[in-house]
C-alpha cells in the first residue's frame, strides 16, 4: 500500500452550470441549446508548467490545446506559450480534429505533461511524463465557453491507437506507461451521479479504485475490432483471427435493453436478432439507440414528451416533465457482451430514472420544470453507422476500466447512493487481483454545464 500511495494523484472536480450539449454524431447539425455536462480535468505542459483545463473524451485520441498562434476569436481562454518552454520539440506535422459539433487544426510536437495533485500529507506533488504527443491548434470552432474558474482550452482524447491520424504512435496513456509513471496502460473513469455538483468525479490513471463500486464484481469484455470500411467485426459475420481489423473505439457488443419497476415486473424488453456494437463515450452528453427503442422506453415513462427537430425533419431528442422522472422505483437495464454474440450472463449497466432526464431550466431536476429525456436516436448518417454510443446519460451509472493492455473494459456498477436494486455481475474484482499490481495516478476532474456548442 506504501509503494501505491507515494503515486496516488487526486485532483478536485468542478460542475457548472451552462448551456451546451456534446454531440458524437457528427451526421446531425447542431441545433439545440441545453444544459448539459463536461467532465475537464487539469494538465500542465511545458517547462516550466503551463496549466490548462481539458475536457476528458474517451470517443477521441490525443491531447491537444491551442497555441499562442490561434486568435482569440477562436480561442477564448488559456494559450500555449512554445517560446516559454525549453522542453518543446516542434514535429513540422499538423493534426485536424473534427468532432461532433465542432474542430481543431494546427501543428504537431512533443512536450512534458505534469500533474499536481494534494498528497495526503497536505504537500503539493506534481507527476512529470516527458515526450507526449500534443496538438497546439492554431484554429478552432465551436469552443464551448465556460465560468472563468473552469475555462477549458483543450480535449484530452483517451481513445485507442486506431482513432489517431498515425497509429503508429503511441497513445497519452501508453506514453505515461513507457515512461514508467504508471505500471499498466489502463485507466477507469467514475462520473458520479448528475446531481452532484462541484468536486465529484475521478479518473485512476494505471488502475481502479474499488470503493467506486457498487459491489466487488465487474464484467470483463473484449473489445470489437473494425476493418478499414470502419465495420465492426461481430456477431454472425464475426471472423475468427481476421487480419485486416484494428482496435478503434472503446466499443463492445449489446444485445438487449428493457425497463422495469421497483417490483421487479418488466415494462419493455427489446433482445435483439443480432448483437449491435455499442461505443462507450465520456465526449458525449446524451446516449444514442435506435429510435424504436428510444421512444419504447420514453413511453414507458410518458406519453406526454415533445419531440425536438431540425426544420421539420428527424427527431434530435425529447422534451420531458422533470417530475415524471423524479421517482426512483423504476431503471433501464443495458446489455452488453463482446463481439461473439448472446450470453445468458450479460454485462448489465443498471441506470436509475432519476439520471435519465437532464434539468434545462434549474441545475436540480426537483426543481426544474423542462428536462430533456437521457436518450436520442442514432441518425442514420452517423460515422459510426448502426448500433449504440453509450454517453454520460449512461455511463454515469458506471464504473469502467478501460485497459489498453489486452484491449477489454471491465465494468462496474458504480457507488451513486441509489435505493434500487442491482443485477449479479459474473467476474469479482478479487478474480482481477493479477492485474492490480501497478501504481496508481487518481486524477479528479472537472465537471461543468456547458453554454453552448462544442
Amino acid at each position: 500500500m506504501d509503494a501505491l500511495a507515494n503515486k496516488v494523484l487526486r485532483f478536485p472536480i468542478i460542475e457548472q452550470p451552462t448551456s451546451q450539449i456534446e454531440k458524437r454524431d457528427i451526421g446531425i447539425a447542431s441545433l439545440f441549446n441545453f444544459n448539459s455536462k463536461e467532465y475537464i480535468i487539469k494538465v500542465g505542459l511545458g517547462t516550466p508548467v503551463q496549466n490548462f483545463n481539458v475536457t476528458l473524451d474517451t470517443g477521441s485520441s490525443g491531447l491537444w490545446v491551442p497555441s499562442s498562434e490561434c486568435p482569440s476569436s477562436n480561442c477564448l481562454y488559456s494559450k500555449f506559450n512554445e517560446a516559454a518552454s525549453s522542453t518543446l520539440k516542434h514535429t513540422g506535422k499538423t493534426f485536424d480534429a473534427q468532432y461532433g459539433s465542432g474542430s481543431a487544426k494546427g501543428l504537431l510536437a512533443y512536450e512534458s505533461v505534469t500533474f499536481t495533485h494534494l498528497a495526503t500529507n497536505d504537500s503539493f506533488v506534481n507527476w512529470t511524463s516527458p515526450n507526449h504527443l500534443i496538438g497546439l491548434a492554431s484554429a478552432t470552432t465551436g469552443m464551448s465557453t465556460s465560468p472563468s474558474s473552469t475555462r477549458v482550452s483543450g480535449i484530452l482524447g483517451l481513445g485507442l491507437r486506431g482513432l489517431q491520424s498515425d497509429p503508429t504512435k503511441r497513445t497519452f496513456i501508453e506514453q505515461l506507461h513507457a515512461n514508467g509513471v504508471i505500471n499498466r496502460p489502463v485507466f477507469s473513469i467514475f462520473l458520479n451521479r448528475q446531481a452532484n455538483h462541484g468536486y465529484s468525479g475521478e479518473m485512476v490513471l494505471g488502475g481502479l479504485d474499488e470503493r467506486r463500486l457498487q459491489n466487488e464484481q465487474v464484467y470483463a469484455i473484449n473489445l470489437l475490432q473494425y476493418n478499414k470500411q470502419g465495420q465492426p467485426n461481430i456477431g454472425a459475420s464475426y471472423k475468427m483471427n481476421a487480419t485486416d481489423m484494428t482496435f478503434k473505439y472503446w466499443a463492445v457488443a449489446a444485445q438487449g435493453v428493457s425497463s422495469s419497476k421497483s417490483n421487479h415486473s418488466q415494462i419493455f424488453k427489446n433482445e435483439y436478432r443480432e448483437v449491435v456494437p455499442v461505443i462507450l463515450d465520456t465526449g458525449t452528453t446524451l446516449s444514442y439507440l435506435p429510435e424504436q427503442d428510444v421512444i419504447s422506453i420514453l413511453e414507458t415513462i410518458t406519453k406526454d414528451y415533445v419531440p425536438l427537430k431540425l426544420n421539420g425533419g428527424a427527431s434530435q431528442g425529447y422534451q420531458v416533465h422533470c417530475s415524471d422522472f423524479t421517482k426512483e422505483g423504476m431503471w433501464f437495464d443495458f446489455e452488453l457482451t463482446d463481439a461473439l454474440g448472446f450470453t445468458n450472463a450479460p454485462a448489465i449497466i443498471r441506470v436509475p430514472l432519476v439520471e435519465m432526464a437532464l434539468p434545462q431550466d434549474t441545475e436540480d431536476i426537483n426543481t426544474a420544470t423542462s428536462c430533456l429525456f437521457g436518450l436520442a436516436p442514432i441518425s442514420n448518417n452517423s460515422p459510426h453507422g448502426y448500433g449504440w454510443i453509450l454517453g454520460q446519460t449512461v455511463l454515469r451509472s458506471a464504473y469502467v476500466v478501460y485497459n489498453m493492455e489486452d484491449y477489454t473494459v471491465w465494468i462496474g456498477q458504480a457507488v451513486n447512493n441509489y435505493t434500487i436494486p442491482y443485477a449479479e455481475a459474473s467476474l469479482s474484482v478479487t478474480n482481477l487481483a493479477c492485474h492490480q499490481h501497478y501504481y496508481i495516478l487518481i486524477l479528479s476532474f472537472l465537471v461543468i454545464t456547458m453554454s453552448n456548442f462544442l
